[in-house]
């Protein structure tokens, strides 16, 4: 699993990151964390305004860094 961790700055761009990734990169959500043991690809959590975005895939990270970085 690849972890992405956006700062701030990136807070209000929550909603179309995850817009985003849903139309890209299959099953995932809100508090869902990729594991062995189930299908997700990718998840997202945010605290204190800072948001996590969590890969299965290390292609899925690039591409998301890529257009949100």
């Amino acid at each position: 699993m690849i972890e992405l961790s956006l700062n701030r700055d990136y807070y209000h761009l929550q909603e179309k990151m995850y817009a985003w990734c849903q139309e890209n990169l299959g099953l995932g959500g809100w508090s869902a964390v990729p594991t062995a043991h189930n299908d997700v690809q990718w998840g997202v959590a945010s605290a204190f305004g800072n948001t996590h975005f969590y890969f299965r895939n290390e292609s899925d990270a690039t591409l998301f860094s890529l257009k949100w970085r």
